[in-house]
C-alpha cells in the first residue's frame, strides 16, 4: 500500500469518527449550549475531508474558490 492509499484510508477513518460525534464532544457542546453549531461544524469538517479526497493535489484555494490566479 502506497502513501496515497494510506492517506485515503486515514481520511475515511476521520470522516467516520467525526460523523459519530464522540460522546465527550456531545457532552461539552451540551454544557456550552452549542449543539446546533456542533452539527454545523461536523458537516463542514466532513465536507472539507470529502473535498480533500476528491481533489488530493488541489490547494485549499482551488477546492473552495476555483482556480488560483
Amino acid at each position: 500500500m502506497d502513501s496515497r492509499e494510506k492517506r485515503e484510508r486515514a481520511l475515511i477513518i476521520w470522516m467516520e469518527k467525526i460523523n459519530l460525534i464522540p460522546s465527550e464532544v456531545q457532552v461539552d457542546c451540551a454544557i456550552w449550549g452549542v449543539q446546533k453549531e456542533m452539527q454545523e461544524v461536523k458537516e463542514e469538517l466532513i465536507e472539507y475531508i470529502r473535498a480533500i479526497r476528491a481533489f488530493p493535489r488541489a490547494s485549499k484555494q482551488e477546492v473552495f474558490f476555483g482556480e488560483e490566479k
